[in-house]
């Protein structure tokens, strides 16, 4: 698992590529899957979305 930090203001185009309205926002990919949490978000919610997303349909 890998993550990256990005400061928009600098990098705007990235915005623009994955319509980040708001920060902080967290894009989660897994093979085709994504999901997009928008806000800060409890530990457990992250960690909940980040398992079912690794998941799948398994979950």
């Amino acid at each position: 698992m890998t993550a990256d930090a990005i400061e928009l203001a600098q990098f705007p185009e990235l915005a623009d590529r994955f319509k980040v309205a708001g920060v902080p926002t967290v894009i989660l990919r897994s093979g085709a899957r994504r999901a997009t949490l928008a806000g800060a978000l409890p530990e457990p919610l992250l960690l909940a979305r980040l398992l079912q997303l690794s998941l799948g349909d398994q979950a």
